[in-house]
């Protein structure tokens, strides 16, 4: 049966110029706001996950528990994987993932750019983007192993970004 990964960014954060430590910024209310309206959107369109994956940092983990919680996803089965905070490229995030079991088909993955957009373009070769705040990059493969999917490049079936979808 094939895999779908689905690359999250988290929403927009509180600024930088606040005297938070980074993994501590959480989420302005309008990121809030289009974490759950992108989850409506996905949702609308028949997509939901079999495995919440997630930065450990309070931005990435509220836009995923948004997710959740229109998924009807329960909360305490989201894993938070300190490797997409820490990542220093792409193909870390996508050892998240590749690690999983295969009972799993839809793997949806909150995380940061750079490091996001890169993994969505080593898993969909030709996707050469930086996935905006709260967008989604859907990448489909025909494997039936999350293994599999590091040596050969998947299909883009979307990528959506709130500005375009939510009108």
């Amino acid at each position: 049966m094939s895999k779908t990964v689905f690359l999250v960014r988290h929403a927009k954060a509180i600024g930088r110029e606040k005297p938070i430590p980074d993994f501590e910024r959480s989420l302005t209310p309008k990121g809030l706001l289009r974490s759950r309206e992108m989850a409506e959107y996905t949702l609308k369109r028949g997509f939901s996950p079999d495995l919440m994956i997630s930065s450990p940092a309070s931005r990435a983990c509220e836009t995923a528990l948004a997710f959740a919680g229109v998924f009807g996803y329960p909360e305490d089965k989201i894993i938070r994987e300190n490797i997409i905070y820490d990542a220093i490229d792409g193909r870390e995030i996508i050892g998240a993932v590749t690690d999983k079991s295969d009972q799993y088909h839809s793997l949806f993955l909150f995380g940061h750019n750079p490091t996001i957009s890169e993994a969505a373009g080593i898993l969909s070769p030709g996707f050469d983007q930086s996935i905006a705040k709260a967008g989604l990059v859907a990448v489909k493969f025909s494997h039936a192993t999350w293994p599999e999917i590091e040596t050969d490049g998947g299909e883009l079936l979307f990528y959506w970004e709130p500005k375009k979808v939510l009108r």
